[in-house]
């Protein structure tokens, strides 16, 4: 008789068994695709925003854990993942799908969480619908400040290449900025759901037309609308992020009016989620501990 195997899975195994609930709702004749993690009944939300050109399976190594306390959403803004392409893309236009996610799921007082360009949004977001969200944070983002002399949020449009090889286009897959630290299988894992094929060949999913020279801030920079925005406000970095300074860190948290101090995370890089995924939970948990103590 053979011995039972008591091995327990690992926490990546055991999150990515509770994947999250795909659905939609529409903008303007355009389709929003989320995820979302229920939770316990009466728990409180949260929103996440993926970074530039990412998608909304960037969160199944965090959210399922989250979701033990919390009713978690996740979704992929216009012309990513598997949300519709539009002809302009714009900080105001993302700000909006989150507010339609938001306001289709009647989410009130909601916890709003982005990730890198996600960050950058969801300060938009909660400045034009302060209604909708009760606390923000930013996850390694590069705030804009008035004294920038131009800021691009990722690579310039260009066509994609198309493969005709699955498993090609896979080993192709990129984070940008590139980095070390992210388990293979989380690369795979995000990578698998990053392609689409059109025609019988193999590409990525995000609109080539969303380029960073469009998405220049033109309306008003994030630095101006944190100064004024009154509910919480956190900001979590990397220790070792190719894009955020200790320095830039607490130029951020001096435009923070609620006096929270920028939070780093030891040995993580700026795709957080990614390399430090564990960190980054209980990171947020502490956070918000007293949204969940009150829930209980």
């Amino acid at each position: 008789m053979s011995a039972i195997d008591t091995t327990e899975p690992t926490w990546l195994a055991r999150a990515l068994a509770k994947p999250g609930l795909s659905r939609w709702v529409e903008l303007e004749g355009n389709r929003l695709h989320y995820l979302e993690w229920p939770g316990p009944d009466s728990a409180p939300a949260i929103l996440l925003v993926h970074g530039f050109r990412a998608q909304a399976h960037w969160w199944d190594f965090t959210a399922p854990l989250l979701a033990a306390d919390f009713r978690v959403i996740a979704l992929d803004l216009g012309g990513m993942g598997d949300s519709g392409h539009r002809a302009v893309y714009s900080h105001r236009g993302f700000a909006d799908d989150i507010a339609t996610v938001a306001r289709h799921l009647y989410l009130r007082d909601t916890i709003l969480i982005g990730h890198s360009f996600g960050g950058i949004v969801a300060v938009d977001a909660a400045y034009h619908f302060p209604e909708l969200f009760a606390h923000a944070i930013l996850i390694d983002s590069k705030v804009s400040f008035a004294d920038d002399d131009h800021r691009t949020d990722g690579p310039p449009a260009h066509p994609p290449k198309m493969r005709s090889d699955r498993a090609i286009a896979l080993q192709r897959f990129r984070v940008v900025p590139e980095q070390e630290g992210i388990d293979a299988a989380i690369l795979q894992h995000i990578a698998q759901h990053s392609l689409q094929q059109i025609d019988g060949l193999w590409t990525w999913k995000f609109d080539p037309l969303c380029a960073a020279p469009d998405l220049v801030v033109a309306e008003q920079h994030e630095s101006d609308m944190l100064r004024q925005l009154t509910m919480p406000v956190d900001f979590i970095y990397g220790e070792h992020s190719a894009i955020i300074s200790r320095e830039f860190a607490r130029r951020v948290g001096a435009c923070i009016r609620t006096g929270r101090t920028p939070i780093e995370i030891p040995d993580a890089r700026h795709h957080i989620l990614l390399d430090q995924p564990l960190a980054l939970v209980a990171t947020l948990r502490a956070l918000l501990a007293r949204k969940i103590a009150a829930a209980r």
